[in-house]
């Protein structure tokens, strides 16, 4: 029989893996919404990752998505994400990557908030400090440089609330829906949505960005299958603190793609946040050795 403790770690390991992948994306979104509206970008993600699923799964996926008991609360979720990914990406426009990064990392501790409410998951007391620590320091890094910036601020924070709410109702469908239901039923959600918005706001873009939107959809659609097998494996709250590592991509793509220097308050955070998900990682490989 599987040790609990060691399907925790390798949960922890695809979470990471799948922020990883999800930093990639944010970056790639960041450089396109530039001159692009962003549902134009997340019609073309969502369109990509459709069109896989469907050429990898077959077309009787959908039948079997609208025969599933659980099509609400996939529905739920698909417009959850609708709200958090426009919220995040409008926000992008006018914060650093590393800025609008470490605000959304407000979502762990709301993550482990809401696990105990609606899924009444057990939290350690280490787990817990974890995420306060980490919340410390996404106050920190939330203060705005001045007061234009204040609306990107509260739409990246309204992101990380939205974003929280789905992943807990991801975890709570984990073990009974298969992942790619799961990822199929948001971005068909995204896709019909944006859609219906394309007629205010699409324009033509030459093929070196047409190509990267599709790379958009490409980063998005295996840190989303990494993502939901994550959370099949480790609690809600192992899973978001792992989100944490992304930061630290944040900063370097930042710097290497725009030449972004973080204001202080962002560097303190930040390095609160990322010591705080470093530490989780290591006291969860200690329980692996003691069990």
């Amino acid at each position: 029989m599987p040790n609990p403790s060691n399907t925790i770690l390798t949960g922890a390991y695809l979470a990471l893996g799948a922020f990883f992948c999800f930093s990639l994306q944010d970056a790639s979104v960041k450089w396109l919404v530039a001159g692009i509206a962003v549902v134009q970008v997340l019609f073309m993600r969502s369109a990509v990752i459709t069109v896989v699923l469907t050429a990898r799964f077959g077309p009787d996926l959908w039948a079997k998505l609208w025969a599933s008991p659980y099509r609400l609360q996939l529905l739920l979720r698909g417009f959850l994400l609708l709200g958090a990914w426009i919220s995040y990406y409008t926000a992008s426009r006018h914060l650093q990557l590393s800025e609008m990064t470490t605000i959304y990392y407000a979502s762990p501790i709301l993550v482990t908030f809401f696990a105990i409410i609606f899924l009444g998951e057990k939290v350690p007391k280490t787990r817990w400090f974890v995420a306060a620590a980490g919340f410390i320091g996404v106050i920190i890094a939330c203060l705005p440089r001045d007061a234009s910036q204040t609306g990107a601020v509260g739409l990246a924070f309204l992101a990380a609330i939205l974003w929280s709410i789905s992943i807990t109702l991801m975890r709570s469908m984990a073990t009974k829906v298969p992942s790619y239901f799961q990822m199929l039923a948001q971005n068909v959600i995204l896709l019909i949505a944006c859609a219906a918005m394309l007629p205010w706001s699409w324009t033509w873009v030459p093929w070196d960005k047409f190509l990267l939107m599709a790379g958009v959809g490409l980063f998005g659609g295996l840190g989303q299958y990494l993502m939901v097998e994550a959370a099949g494996r480790a609690p809600a709250s192992v899973t978001a603190t792992m989100e944490y590592s992304s930061l630290i991509w944040a900063f370097l793509l930042g710097a290497i793609i725009w030449g972004d220097i973080p204001p202080h308050n962002v560097w303190v955070g930040g390095t609160i946040i990322v010591i705080s998900g470093l530490y989780l990682l290591y006291w969860e490989r200690r329980r692996v050795r003691v069990i």
